[in-house]
């Protein structure tokens, strides 16, 4: 009777060590260090956005949230774009999920018209697409 019970412990202890780890690797992502994203982007500027369009995607768990947003180049600080040029940028984030919900969340902030923004991207095809989950920084 003794070893069935320390079997009983060992099976709870082990289901609940896999729960936890599950959760863990669905959690969200941890911000990226400013080596790591200068280093994972093709492109990083200094711009103004002028515009920001969003879609919101009704998805199974809730709603996801598209933005596009359109900049103007100010500073080039690494890749092949130069001052004056107006780019599309893309990312995502998440909308309305259920409670304890964990997982990728998309960009931490939204970028705004007005604002102006050091930008972390990668290039796509036709649009370019901020690095997750901190593409950008206010610019001073």
């Amino acid at each position: 009777m003794g070893g069935e019970r320390l079997r009983m412990k060992l099976s709870i202890r082990i289901a609940l060590l896999l729960l936890l780890v599950s959760l863990a690797a669905r959690a969200a992502l941890p911000p990226l260090s400013d080596e790591e994203r200068l280093n994972t982007a093709s492109d990083v500027i200094i711009g103004e956005v002028r515009a920001v369009e969003q879609k919101v995607e009704k998805i199974k768990l809730g709603t996801d949230i598209h933005y596009t947003a359109e900049v103007v180049v100010q500073e080039h600080l690494k890749g092949r774009l130069k001052p004056g040029d107006v780019i599309v940028v893309r990312f995502d984030r998440t909308g309305k999920r259920p409670p304890n919900w964990a997982g990728p969340q998309g960009q931490n902030e939204a970028l705004t018209a007005g604002l102006r923004a050091r930008l972390f991207m990668t290039e796509d095809v036709g649009f370019f697409r901020l690095l997750q989950p901190n593409g950008w920084d206010p610019a001073r």
